[in-house]
């Protein structure tokens, strides 16, 4: 009878499971591309977005909660293109994907690491569906 529960659990378990990730819909935006940056080419680059006082929107190529590793965006041909992440109430990320108008403070760096800035700057983006594309604009 034992043997009949641990099935069922595991049964009900696996169920559970599978509705829940059939459930969620792949979050499909989220990119951000900057423009006008050629003579910034071969440098990095990483954007943030406040609300309401404090950045709570993040632009760059991954973030890595586990390391806490934010990794720049490589500018190529003149632009550099980023995925964007909200910062949940809980400090989790998760993808970007409305539909509005946000400024971002643009930071750029001669290295990965961020550890020599080169210039710094702002982009207006328009958002559709957490898509959008917009000009560097040097600080």
């Amino acid at each position: 009878m034992k043997n009949v529960f641990k099935v069922l659990g595991i049964i009900a378990l696996v169920a559970v499971i599978g509705f829940s990730t059939t459930s969620c819909k792949e979050d499909t935006g989220g990119g951000l591309t900057i423009t006008g940056l050629n003579e910034y080419n071969g440098k990095y680059a990483y954007a943030l977005a406040g609300q309401g006082g404090v950045y709570r929107i993040y632009a760059a190529t991954k973030i890595d909660l586990n390391d806490y590793k934010i990794t720049y965006g490589k500018i190529r041909g003149g632009s550099v293109n980023l995925n964007v992440y909200r910062v949940r109430s809980d400090n989790s990320f998760n993808k970007y994907g409305a539909s509005d108008e946000l400024t971002f403070s643009v930071y750029i760096y001669n290295d990965e690491n961020g550890y020599e800035k080169v210039a710094e700057g702002r982009v207006t983006v328009q958002f559709d569906k957490g898509d959008g594309e917009g000009p560097f604009i040097l600080k």
